[in-house]
């Protein structure tokens, strides 16, 4: 059940992750990243470096684990589901998804996190998960690698 769990699944994620993976992930796959990246941060285990989240299940201030080097949030104003699901009781959901990263506190705010909105690419009425259907998909695949690819952390490790 997706409701319960998520320690545990993020504790079997972070065994699997090596040093150097891009980790991807849509709605409670968000969290799961999330919370497998600090599981990993104060460890010597390999961590990731990046992370794009689609339509993330975390909260909008969710904090980054500190050896993440950057951040991509995709989101709509259409996601109604991550909306409803901040409000259910027990669990730690959240709507990143329709509004972005922002800190309650503007004065906080975490550099490392880069807002993109699906309008933006074009994509309009995405909901929650229409961004990975069709032609969709493309214009998302193709945004997040331009996102990896701008980081100067890339750019170092593959001139190496």
């Amino acid at each position: 059940m997706v409701r319960f769990g998520s320690a545990k699944r993020a504790r079997r994620l972070a065994r699997m992750i090596r040093e150097g993976d891009l980790l991807i992930g849509h709605s409670d796959g968000c969290n799961l990243i999330n919370l497998a990246s600090w599981c990993l941060a104060n460890g010597s285990k390999p961590t990731p470096k990046f992370v794009a989240y689609i339509n993330p299940a975390l909260d909008r201030d969710a904090q980054l684990a500190p050896q993440i080097h950057r951040a991509l949030v995709c989101y709509t104003h259409s996601d109604s589901v991550v909306k409803v699901a901040k409000l259910l009781p027990f669990h730690n959901w959240g709507d990143m998804g329709a509004h972005g990263y922002a800190e309650k506190d503007p004065s906080k705010t975490d550099s490392r996190y880069v807002n993109l909105s699906h309008e933006s690419m074009g994509v309009s009425n995405a909901g929650h998960s229409g961004a990975l259907h069709g032609h969709n998909k493309n214009l998302l695949g193709e945004r997040i690698l331009r996102f990896v690819r701008s980081s100067e952390f890339w750019k170092r490790s593959q001139a190496v």
